[in-house]
């Protein structure tokens, strides 16, 4: 289904982060042109910021901007569990190899803003099984420590 679709059942409205907004509407920069099938959405409802506090249930969701997949990368902030789409996998990272994705910001993000939140904080990557970030070291080339 699109993303207008789920609009449409749910009436929930769209967010992207202000860095990424235009991918929605704009088949070149999200690539689907080049799988076959230009595709685009109705712009998003909101942008979204680093450090934004969305209401969920009886508490929030923290937005913690993560450029380097995308220029708006965002992960989220859920009490101890940090849901963070391709930015970060348990055993990888995610791709930079695309327009807007830079490897030296994306570990940047992910040595600066995710290693910080503590090892007892668990991973939700966009693929794959979770894990805790104290377990990254033992799990993942790209955040393993040096010889």
């Amino acid at each position: 289904e699109s993303l207008d679709a789920y609009r449409g059942m749910t009436g929930a409205p769209a967010h992207i982060h202000a860095s990424d907004a235009d991918f929605l509407t704009d088949p070149a920069k999200n690539l689907s042109v080049m799988l076959g099938g230009a595709r685009s959405a109705s712009a998003a409802e909101a942008t979204l910021e680093d450090g934004q506090a969305l209401p969920f249930g009886s508490g929030f969701i923290k937005v913690i901007h993560t450029p380097g997949h995308t220029k708006g990368g965002a992960c989220f902030l859920f009490g101890d569990a940090l849901f963070t789409g391709d930015t970060l996998f348990s055993d990888s990272v995610g791709r930079t190899d695309l327009p807007g994705g830079s490897h030296d910001e994306l570990m940047g993000s992910i040595r600066n803003r995710i290693l910080p939140l503590g090892g007892g904080v668990r991973i939700y990557p966009g693929h794959g099984v979770g894990c805790l970030i104290g377990e990254l070291g033992s799990r993942n080339r790209f955040i393993a420590p040096g010889p």
